[in-house]
């Protein structure tokens, strides 16, 4: 992430071990009590969960497969959008 107001390098980064393996397409911050929570879905298949304040790893995330049985991983979906409805 990089702090606008402040200009430079990213302030946080996550290690390649733990983040997106192809290009992000869409982040969506949540309503929360912080307003530091966000998701971020990708062309790997994967949505991950997030709190800006510790970035070393996801809170969560989830992998959508055709195949979920598929160890390799190679029939993934591409999230290309993503919506949160907080009230649901």
């Amino acid at each position: 992430l990089w702090d606008v107001r402040t200009g430079g390098p990213p302030q946080l980064l996550t290690p390649a071990s733990d983040c997106h393996k192809e290009s992000v397409s869409d982040i969506k911050w949540i309503s929360s009590k912080t307003g530091l929570e966000f998701f971020s879905g990708s062309l790997d298949g994967k949505l991950m969960y997030w709190d800006a304040r510790n970035l070393d790893t996801p809170t969560s995330q989830m992998e959508f497969n055709e195949n979920p049985e598929d160890s390799n991983n190679d029939n993934m979906y591409n999230i290309t959008s993503i919506e949160y409805d907080a009230t649901s």
